[in-house]
């Protein structure tokens, strides 16, 4: 459903973030924590385009985004290694769904 308001470029580029989890990490496929801070350098993406290609994942049930339960203790520097949904929500990284074909 959420496929018909992303652009096609945006669709490859969602399929591009899926397949650098599972090349960054063997087991994301069974679950494991990819960081934003690894997954965002690997992509080679501004925050700005990764935050909103992890939060579209997110949105579509591809991925669980793993939330920082205490994100006000960190520095500015510290925060912007972070996915944020720009409404005071910071996440440390994803993990695939498990269970589903992908």
């Amino acid at each position: 459903a959420h496929a018909r308001n992303v652009r096609w470029g945006e669709l490859r580029a969602l399929g591009e973030l899926v397949r650098l989890m599972r090349q960054l990490d063997a087991g994301a496929d069974r679950g494991a924590l990819v960081t934003a801070r690894v997954l965002r350098g690997a992509a080679g993406l501004s925050k700005k385009q990764f935050d909103e290609l992890a939060l579209q994942l997110s949105r579509a049930g591809r991925i669980v985004l793993h939330r920082h339960d205490f994100a006000s203790s960190l520095s500015v520097v510290e925060r912007d290694e972070l996915v944020t949904d720009g409404e005071g929500q910071y996440f440390v990284g994803m993990a695939l769904r498990t269970g589903q074909v992908q």
